[in-house]
């Protein structure tokens, strides 16, 4: 019997070792996770900025629309207008990317999308275009080739998925476009091109050398690591204005366009090339040369988002591309840098220490600080 009791005892003492160890284990994980959420908060996720800190970030040159934390999220949907695209605090992002549509005083907005004059529609696999009046298709890709998008009147196809590329390149990992005028025919003289970036009055083009639409088989063997590739601006017109050889000094060379500008970079600095000044023949497109600010360059309104690395790691001088906030990546990108904005003589309008900052359309931006976004509006523009 004592031998009994004293298995019992050892068993109700080995119960209670086991409840005491996992009530205490539990406990560590609660504190562990309410340091976790403590430094979480403290990061400045979840942080909005005082009264005078956003007075400080905004200067003079802006003021508050939606304020930091009032939303989770914020797009510009048509910045005329004045409609944007908003997430309540706790709205699930969902694949949907589906937003409440506002105007700048909060009140709910009807949205149909930006007015488009053009009498076509694509379809929805990209495959063919439409008369939007009359329904009649006006054109097809071949098997396996898609449309890209457009630029002015030419059509940019991506032919990478066609039977006769995959006959030439196999297994080999490469981007193949072309483009075709309003009529539909092959345009800018066959050029084949492996990457391009339009803007609203020029389309810059990573051209491959040595290839037209003739001569497609030169292709073989090629890949984006094969060095055979030149980089060319077009304008609406489908004229070349510019190529590497025609701007082949200490500049470096093209990292993206912006409306009218042109951006060539080396290790040291930044060149702004007037595209407009250059089109014309003028003797001096350059704008300006900077080793310190670094800008999108969207002046369509008189303003840019700019900045000026967070540390000081020249080696990550790279050309900034528009962050799209519908990119998941953008916002990691821009902690790189600390942003702000510039008006077009490049002289800040507010201050240099937003962890983020969007494009401005017609003077509406959205900014970052602290992880929390906020809209605001730019005087330094032409529309202000």
């Amino acid at each position: 019997m004592k031998i009994k009791e004293r298995g019992s005892l050892n068993i109700l003492k080995s119960r209670y070792v086991v409840i005491t160890m996992a009530a205490v284990l539990c406990l560590a994980v609660l504190m562990a996770a309410a340091a976790k959420l403590m430094l979480f908060k403290s990061s400045g996720t979840w942080h909005t900025p005082d009264e005078e800190k956003v007075q400080q970030l905004l200067g003079r040159g802006a003021e508050i629309v939606f304020p930091f934390g009032k939303y989770s999220d914020i797009v510009i949907l048509d910045g005329e207008k004045g409609i944007f695209g908003v997430r309540e605090p706790g709205d699930s992002h969902d694949e949907s990317g589906e937003y409440k549509t506002v105007d700048a005083e909060g009140n709910p907005a009807d949205y149909h999308g930006k007015e488009d004059a053009k009498d076509y529609r694509i379809t929805e696999d990209r495959t063919a275009i439409v008369d939007s009046h009359t329904g009649k298709e006006l054109f097809h890709t071949s098997p396996g080739e898609y449309i890209a998008d457009s630029f002015g009147d030419l059509w940019i196809i991506d032919g990478t998925g066609s039977e006769e590329f995959k006959a030439v390149h196999d297994k080999i990992i490469f981007s193949y476009y072309y483009a075709m005028d309003s009529e539909f025919n092959i345009a800018l003289d066959g050029m084949i091109f492996s990457d391009f970036k339009p803007d609203r009055s020029y389309m810059l083009i990573q051209k491959e050398k040595g290839v037209d639409c003739n001569t497609r088989e030169k292709l073989y063997g090629r890949s984006l690591f094969g060095g055979y590739t030149e980089k060319v601006v077009i304008n609406l017109e489908g004229k070349v204005v510019y190529h590497d050889d025609d701007y082949d000094d200490e500049d470096g060379y093209i990292r993206g366009i912006a409306g009218n500008i042109m951006i060539k970079g080396n290790d040291e600095y930044f060149t702004y090339i007037d595209l407009d000044k250059l089109a014309t023949g003028e003797n001096d497109p350059v704008i300006r040369r900077d080793k310190k600010i670094m800008c999108r360059m969207d002046f369509e309104d008189g303003t840019a988002a700019a900045c000026i690395l967070a540390t000081k790691n020249e080696s990550d001088n790279r050309m900034l591309e528009d962050f799209d906030p519908k990119n998941s990546d953008a916002e990691k990108q821009m902690k790189k840098y600390k942003w702000g904005f510039v008006n077009e003589d490049f002289e800040p309008i507010t201050s240099m220490d937003f962890d983020g900052a969007y494009a401005s359309e017609n003077g509406y931006a959205v900014v970052i600080y602290d992880g929390s976004k906020a809209l605001i509006r730019l005087k330094g523009g032409r529309e202000s």
